[in-house]
């Protein structure tokens, strides 16, 4: 899968601290943020608070627990949030599928 992103800024991959073992991916340019796999909403409602980042879209890699426990809480505080999600398996929440070679 491609993100595109239709302008110059540059954009910064960071990690957001979640769990005791695990991160939640940050892809952000001076405005706005992409997470990935947000298995806890509570570490990205504080990373987007002290960045002042308008959250866009989430990526799902997986179904797992540990990358999809957040999605929930964070589509109650944004409802209009983009989900992007593999084909399979299904999960319990509305998502667009995405297969390899997609753009985004």
């Amino acid at each position: 899968m491609i993100i595109e992103h239709s302008s110059n800024l540059i954009a910064k991959i960071e990690p957001i601290r979640a769990f005791q073992d695990n991160y939640i991916w940050a892809i952000s340019n001076e405005q706005q943020l992409v997470v990935v796999d947000p298995g806890d909403a509570k570490p990205v409602f504080d990373f987007i608070q002290v960045n002042q980042l308008s959250l866009r879209a989430i990526l799902i890699t997986h179904k797992h627990p540990d990358h999809v426990g957040g999605v929930k809480e964070l589509l109650n505080h944004y409802p209009d949030i983009q989900i992007f999600a593999p084909a399979s398996p299904s999960l319990d929440f509305p998502y667009q599928k995405v297969v390899e070679g997609d753009k985004i």
